[in-house]
């Protein structure tokens, strides 16, 4: 039986990697506000049912950003999308879209919740300011549901910012340098 040569497995791999990003990545279909927020504000429920720093910190934030259903491809080099939505106090303000690439040892496919808490106005200023780009590392090992998560990141070394990754789901090892964007958007963006 004759096998590939090295070369040939490797475009075997990048193929299945772009066939997965196909069918993992979001499509681009207009979303309505409404639904957007119903889903943040599930995924808020989550993350305080295993916080209780969440739950301790909630009623003193400024604002919270929150993406539901964050997802994460990765092969060596990832690629990280999520569409999510601001709240000041209880109600939605706007909306937003986070971007995000690493490199390193990463491998799988995950999907996860994302809240960053901010503390006062001078803190979501920080989201405006560095105009919401974000580098950090972030190693984590995910299998089925998050066993161990952590990160540090220009963002959660900031006073008056917490940032949460939440009902982690999939098979993710990730130990990598990321450079996240965060944008404000329409939605259906």
């Amino acid at each position: 039986m004759k096998t590939l040569p090295l070369f040939g497995k490797r475009w075997v791999c990048v193929l299945l990697l772009l066939y997965l990003a196909i069918g993992f990545l979001p499509r681009a279909e207009a979303v309505p506000p409404n639904e957007i927020e119903k889903k943040a504000r599930g995924a808020l429920s989550r993350l305080f049912r295993h916080s209780r720093v969440a739950v301790e910190n909630v009623d003193n934030a400024y604002a919270i950003l929150v993406f539901p259903e964050a997802k994460k491809l990765a092969l060596g080099i990832g690629v990280e999308t999520a569409t999510g939505v601001l709240f000041e106090r209880t109600k939605a303000r706007s909306f937003y879209n986070l971007t995000g690439f690493s490199f390193g040892l990463e491998l799988g496919i995950q999907k996860f919740g994302y809240a960053i808490f901010f503390m006062n106005e001078d803190a979501l200023d920080y989201l405006y300011d560095s105009r919401g780009f974000e580098i950090g590392s972030s190693p984590s090992l995910v299998i089925a549901d998050g066993i161990f998560s952590h990160s540090a990141s220009t963002t959660n070394k900031r006073p008056g910012i917490l940032t949460f990754a939440f009902s982690q789901t999939g098979l993710m090892l990730d130990v990598g340098v990321h450079i996240t964007k965060i944008t404000e958007c329409e939605p259906g963006d």
